[in-house]
């Protein structure tokens, strides 16, 4: 009997010491993995926060101003904060109607005090129906488009003496004024983070038809 109680004790000290070995291993790994689990959701913030500077972008119907500006983020993003090209993001849009800089001429008629309107158009041109990237074209976007982003939408007006002005608008403003739809956004399969959106024009404004 006495023989039995102290097998009794000492199968009960080594269960309560095996449960302790058990519990401090669990304890170590349970604490090993909260920073993991907390890197991963900060990772995941990150991600979800940085794509949606992008996917409000996503809409339907958006006008040329939005454009733009998705546009400089993703130069900006590809130029200043990522080399890597899982990092990369590609903005591509296309036209269907062209868009150039303007010149328009307001001509003074003495006889009838009434202006004489006309109109000439220069500088670089964007083609229709092609596909313009913000990595390919990147430069061109960057001369071309981008620089009359602060433009004022009146266009800059000079005085042409004697009895006429002139009111120049760059294509920028054009641009501004269309209508687009997003038609696709893509993400990359190793950072999660969007790395492609495709826009196309469907309108020249609001306001007109094609």
């Amino acid at each position: 009997m006495e023989n039995a109680s102290k097998a009794l004790i000492m199968a009960g000290t080594l269960l309560i010491a095996i449960l302790t070995i058990a519990a401090l291993v669990y304890a170590i790994n349970y604490w090993d993995i909260i920073p993991e689990s907390q890197a991963e959701a900060k990772r995941m913030r990150q991600i979800t926060e940085f794509n949606q500077q992008y996917e409000s972008y996503n809409k339907s119907v958006l006008l040329g101003t939005d454009v733009l500006s998705v546009v400089g983020k993703s130069i900006n993003n590809n130029e200043y904060q990522y080399t890597e090209d899982n990092y990369a993001i590609d903005i591509q849009f296309k036209l269907i109607k062209q868009i150039k800089n303007t010149t328009i001429t307001y001509k003074l008629n003495s006889e009838t005090e009434t202006y004489e309107v006309g109109r000439e158009y220069s500088g670089a041109k964007m083609e229709v129906n092609k596909t313009y990237s913000t990595i390919t074209d990147k430069k061109f976007l960057q001369d071309e488009l981008l620089k009359g982003s602060k433009e004022s939408v009146a266009g800059i007006r000079t005085e042409v003496p004697p009895n006429s002005y002139k009111i120049e608008y760059s294509m920028y403003i054009d641009f501004k004024r269309k209508v687009f739809t997003c038609e696709e956004i893509k993400y990359n399969k190793v950072t999660g983070r969007v790395e492609l959106m495709v826009f196309k024009e469907i309108k020249a404004t609001l306001y007109e038809e094609y």
